[in-house]
């Protein structure tokens, strides 16, 4: 089905049910929450939550689908740990009947936000992820250097401790202003959702939360990128598929600042991480002053230590890989998570988690002509057992 399609169904729908009976609108909240737990489940098959939820889907969907026609629905205590690889993170493991809901929210509004963001913002969002961001990033240089004969420019810039920052009053007036136009007449799907929300922006996530490991597992992380280290009404988890969305929605107003008011036509943004391409290095100076300024009206900050300017001759890390002129190679870190993953093979054997991780660098190897990285890395073995595996499962 198409975005067009979807949004037109949820129109109807919304039109319909307003003013519909009670049961009529349980029927359908009912309906819509099997499909997100069916979206919810993909990936999750072999967890505890998510078959526990399995065994009774019918009646926990049911008990569910009450609670937010009630509005007495509150998010459950969620589960934090850290994790390392890429880099240390902290993580909020949301239970899988809240998973459901946050699928439910974006199967209703994440269509009208996709058509809205800028073609320039890369994450979570179909067709348009890591690698288009990486093929962006690349066509920008080539025009900017006119295919490598001309100089140019280009700037990285990181927002400090962005999950943690974001203000949850700023997300949830962003959340209402896209509600505000996609259901312009208000109605029950739209109040719903509006519900839903509040209900997950404004929970506090540090309340109950279970730790997964040791205290000491935090030593390693940056109090900007903790939690608990938040300031009170401040910060979004890492880890649930509503919180990336709301990562795009924040900065959709930056985007559009740069692209439209600035006028740069070389930019693109991964959540926190955005580059900036341009002919000389004032530019770029002058475009770091005023996106500064902009985003300080969000309660935002460029991070001072991840800030990067050079001519692009000398490569510029995105994503994964760093970019010149004409060529794109694996980044050192992705090359040391490939060793510390063959490693972890021959210590534990080839697990499906690392079947899995190795098909991932196998299409990377691909899109960036690295197999030759790959072969030295994991050797013939491996890798024809990783195939194997793929094609006959």
């Amino acid at each position: 089905m198409s975005q067009l399609d979807i949004e037109k169904e949820v129109a109807a729908a919304n039109k319909m049910l307003t003013g519909a009976s009670v049961n009529e609108q349980s029927e359908w909240l009912i309906d819509k929450l099997y499909s997100a737990f069916s979206e919810a489940r993909r990936g999750k098959l072999d967890t505890v939550n998510e078959q526990r939820f399995e065994e009774n889907r019918e009646i926990e969907l049911i008990r569910l689908a009450e609670v937010v026609q009630k509005r007495t629905y509150v998010p459950a205590r969620s589960v934090a740990f850290i994790i390392t690889n890429p880099t240390p993170r902290e993580i909020f493991a949301a239970s899988f009947r809240d998973r459901v809901i946050h699928h439910f929210l974006i199967q209703q509004s994440g269509h009208f936000w996709d058509k809205r963001l800028s073609s320039r913002s890369f994450s979570c969002r179909e067709g348009k992820g890591v690698l288009y961001g990486v093929r962006h990033l690349e066509n920008d240089i080539r025009q900017a250097t006119n295919g490598g004969k001309e100089p140019a420019w280009v700037m990285k810039i990181d927002i400090q401790g962005y999950f943690m920052s974001l203000p949850r009053q700023y997300l949830f007036e962003r959340v209402c202003w896209g509600l505000d136009r996609q259901f312009k007449d208000g109605g029950y799907v739209y109040d719903i959702c509006k519900f839903l929300w509040c209900q997950i922006i404004f929970d506090d996530p540090i309340d109950g939360v279970r730790l997964k490991g040791l205290p000491s597992d935090w030593d390693i992380l940056p109090p900007s990128k903790s939690m608990f280290h938040s300031e009170k009404d401040k910060g979004i988890v890492i880890g649930n598929l509503t919180s990336q969305w709301m990562s795009n929605m924040a900065l959709d107003p930056l985007d559009r600042f740069v692209q439209f008011e600035l006028d740069c036509k070389w930019y693109g943004r991964y959540v926190d991480d955005a580059y900036f391409v341009a002919l000389t290095k004032d530019e770029l100076i002058d475009l770091r002053f005023k996106v500064m300024k902009f985003i300080s009206t969000m309660g935002l900050t460029i991070h001072p230590k991840k800030f990067y300017l050079q001519p692009v001759n000398k490569g510029i890390a995105f994503l994964g890989v760093v970019i010149y002129p004409g060529r794109t190679v694996l980044a050192k870190r992705l090359r040391q998570n490939m060793r510390q993953l063959k490693r972890d093979i021959d210590k534990f054997g080839l697990s499906k988690n690392h079947i899995e991780s190795v098909r991932v660098y196998q299409g990377l190897s691909v899109h960036y002509n690295h197999k030759k990285t790959l072969v030295d890395i994991f050797g013939n073995q491996i890798l024809r057992e990783v195939s194997r595996w793929y094609y006959s499962s």
